[in-house]
C-alpha cells in the first residue's frame, strides 16, 4: 500500500468518528514508521480536542442568560466589601529597591537628556553650518554677477545716460570751436 493512501485512509477514519480502520492500513502502519508517526499525531491532536472540549461550559437555559448577567452584576455592586488591607509584595517594601529604582530613574533620566543635549547641538551647529554656505555662496554669486560681461556693458550704459546732459554740454562746447 502507499503512503499516500494510508494517510487518505487515517484521515477518513478520524474525520468518521473512528468507524475502524481496515486492516490492510493497519498492516502498513506497522511496517511505514512515517503513517505510523501521522497517525499518532492526528490521534494526539483528537485526544486533545476530546479533552478541551470536556472544560466547554454548557448553558442550561440560554434565553435567560442576559437575566442571570444582569443578576450576577447587581449582586457584584451590592457584595460588601471586604476589610482586608492588601499589601505590596515583599520585593517593593525593601528600601534598597526603592532606592536602586530611584538611582536607575536618575541615571536614565540624565542619559537620556544629554543624548537629547547632543542631538539639539548637533542640529544647532547643522544650522550654522547652512547659514554659512547659503552666505558665502550669496557673496559668490554677487561676486561673479559684478564682473559679468552684461553687468560691465549695463554699468558703462547706465552712466551714460546718468551723465548725459554733462556730455551733451561738453560735445556743445567743443562743437563750438
Amino acid at each position: 500500500m502507499k503512503c499516500e493512501v494510508a494517510k487518505h485512509n487515517i484521515d477518513q477514519y478520524f474525520k468518521d468518528g473512528f468507524g475502524g480502520l481496515d486492516p490492510e492500513t493497519r498492516q502498513h502502519l506497522v511496517s511505514c514508521s512515517d503513517c505510523n508517526m501521522y497517525f499518532s499525531t492526528h490521534n494526539k491532536a483528537k485526544e486533545f480536542i476530546t479533552c478541551i472540549s470536556d472544560f466547554e461550559p454548557v448553558l442550561s437555559d440560554p434565553s435567560g442568560l442576559t437575566d442571570d448577567i444582569m443578576m450576577a452584576l447587581a449582586d457584584s455592586v451590592t457584595a460588601p466589601e471586604t476589610d482586608k488591607k492588601i499589601k505590596p509584595a515583599a520585593i517593593f517594601q525593601s528600601a534598597i529597591f526603592r532606592w536602586s529604582l530611584s538611582a536607575a530613574a536618575i541615571i536614565l533620566f540624565a542619559l537620556f537628556g544629554f543624548e537629547q543635549y547632543l542631538v539639539l547641538d548637533k542640529i544647532n551647529k547643522l544650522e550654522q553650518q547652512n547659514q554659512t554656505i547659503t552666505a558665502e555662496s550669496g557673496i559668490h554669486a554677487n561676486i561673479r554677477m559684478y564682473y559679468s560681461p552684461e553687468t560691465k556693458f549695463l554699468s558703462k550704459y547706465n552712466h551714460v545716460i546718468r551723465n548725459k546732459n554733462a556730455f551733451l554740454n561738453k560735445v556743445n562746447t567743443l562743437s563750438k570751436y
